[in-house]
């Protein structure tokens, strides 16, 4: 059985599901029924185990987030996953088209996600700005790992090499910065691609 479940909170933020167990005294984490994390209420939420109950009451806080941490789930705060799912995935292509191995990974991301895809070409830094606001989900075209763009993104894992100025640098995706979970949504379709 697993340890947590992850399901809407029932904070004004958010809406209805939490009953609310308890709050430990000395940590002030409440404890629930049902839970989410990162609540937009502040409020960290997780559903335990009698133990994890104990040891926050008895501010074994050390032992309790070692626990918590099994319940990490990835969030996207400005829900990028969501968005995409059942819908459209809009990539931005740095080069004249997809390289095969892009393709594929963007053609895995798209059937995980259900969603169609749509390639838009243009200016690097306007495609990087469609990114950065949420307008574009993905920007592709042989993106070495250390572009002046990764201080601003998030980057994939990489699908391998590209050789650059310098020599040779990793070739990853660039993903809007802060969607966790759409992030690890598009490396699974990076790790089984070209197999």
């Amino acid at each position: 059985m697993p340890f947590c479940r992850f399901v809407p909170c029932s904070c004004k933020a958010i809406g209805p599901g939490v009953e609310i167990w308890n709050q430990a005294p000395r940590t002030g984490l409440v404890l629930c029924h049902r839970a989410t994390v990162g609540c937009i209420c502040g409020r960290l939420k997780v559903r335990g185990l009698a133990l994890l109950k104990r040891m926050l009451q008895r501010g074994l806080t050390g032992a309790a987030l070692v626990a918590l941490a099994a319940c990490y789930v990835p969030a996207d705060p400005e829900g990028t996953t969501e968005d995409v799912t059942g819908s459209t995935l809009r990539v931005g292509l740095l080069t004249p088209e997809l390289d095969p191995l892009e393709d594929e990974v963007v053609a895995r991301l798209a059937g995980a996600l259900q969603a169609e895809v749509e390639v838009v070409t243009g200016d690097p830094h306007q495609l990087f700005d469609q990114l950065t606001h949420g307008a574009l989900h993905i920007l592709a075209g042989q993106i070495p790992s250390d572009t002046p763009f990764a201080d601003h993104a998030a980057l994939s894992d990489p699908l391998g090499v590209v050789m650059t100025y310098d020599g040779e640098a990793d070739w990853v995706l660039l993903l809007r910065r802060g969607e966790n979970r759409f992030l690890v949504t598009a490396n699974r379709a990076i790790k089984g691609a070209g197999r």
